[in-house]
């Protein structure tokens, strides 16, 4: 028989996750197309800026939507008494820069080990820039890979698998939020028509072009499988540290050493096994499976190194 605890408090936190989820939705879909608009006639005035001509609707969407995520869960803490910071998994530790830190080490060695093994075995092959290129890409990549470590941390780890462990046992629920986080990198919607004057209910529209995999055939189970596995790493060592800082820190320094190490290393086309990964991202390798089931090995086996429900 399972045992719940807390179960007004959790169903209430699962019922606002929801709420915030479809505001972000209907906000997003409503301020996408005078966004797009708006920097579409931006471009006439920077006609030099590429990242403006080449605007695709289905990407402004996007942004909206995590920006309008943020918002919305930021005063949905505020707001609401029964919800605080330490309840999503980021409580005021004693020592949360250190366990950051720690993570954040985690996450770059575990990396640099595959990257390293890929470059002695052949799977990729050494290609640096001019340092003028990369020097100030890896500056902006590390407060990207921070920020989305700590978005979708507290979202998928802090919020849907903290509060769903309250109802349910807590290797079933790290099982359906693995699966659900890499169902939801999948999500990059298009149109099959490309969009020049977006009009206000285009951004619903784009709803049911949500999913488009025959652009990722070669990949797709792969890659999907690979961050099933990362979500099990990551929900596992939140319920086994209680907290959510070093997942985090090893969150983002996937992300960072993963965009980084792409700046340096280039594929041999000859080279694209299921071993070495079919795409330039080693994160859709053989190699990296290996390496995210021995780190979840090691963690599940750990002990608890203090209380897990916040």
């Amino acid at each position: 028989m399972i045992k719940i605890h807390d179960r007004d408090i959790a169903v209430g936190y699962l019922r606002g996750i929801g709420a915030v989820v479809l505001g972000a939705i209907l906000v997003s879909c409503l301020s996408a197309p005078p966004i797009f608009n708006g920097l579409t006639r931006l471009a006439d005035f920077f006609p030099q800026s590429r990242h403006l001509t080449d605007l695709e609707f289905g990407r402004v969407v996007t942004r909206a939507f995590l920006v309008c995520l943020v918002l919305f869960s930021w005063m949905a803490v505020r707001r609401m008494h029964s919800w605080n910071w330490s309840a999503l998994g980021v409580p005021r530790h004693p020592q949360w820069r250190q366990a950051l830190g720690r993570g954040l080490c985690w996450g770059l060695v575990t990396v640099a080990l595959v990257m390293a093994v890929a470059l002695i075995g052949g799977g990729l092959v050494w290609n640096p820039p001019a340092w003028t290129r990369w020097a100030p890409r890896i500056i902006t990549y590390g407060i990207g890979a921070v920020l989305i470590g700590f978005i979708e941390e507290i979202f998928f780890r802090g919020a849907l698998f903290g509060m769903g462990r309250r109802l349910w046992p807590w290797f079933v629920v790290a099982v359906v939020t693995s699966a659900f986080f890499s169902w939801v990198h999948f999500i990059s919607p298009r149109f099959p028509e490309a969009v020049e004057t977006a009009r206000w209910f285009d951004g619903f529209r784009i709803l049911p072009h949500l999913l488009d995999t025959s652009r990722a055939t070669d990949y797709y189970w792969p890659f999907a499988f690979n961050l099933f596995l990362i979500g099990m790493v990551l929900c596992t060592w939140y319920q086994r540290e209680g907290h959510l800082w070093t997942v985090i820190g090893v969150h983002a320094g996937w992300v960072w050493m993963l965009r980084t190490a792409r700046l340096f290393l280039d594929r041999d086309p000859e080279t694209m096994t299921w071993w070495w990964g079919t795409t330039s991202h080693i994160g859709r390798s053989g190699l990296t499976t290996i390496m995210l089931l021995l780190m979840w090995a090691w963690i599940f086996w750990q002990r608890p190194s203090e209380p897990t429900a916040p």
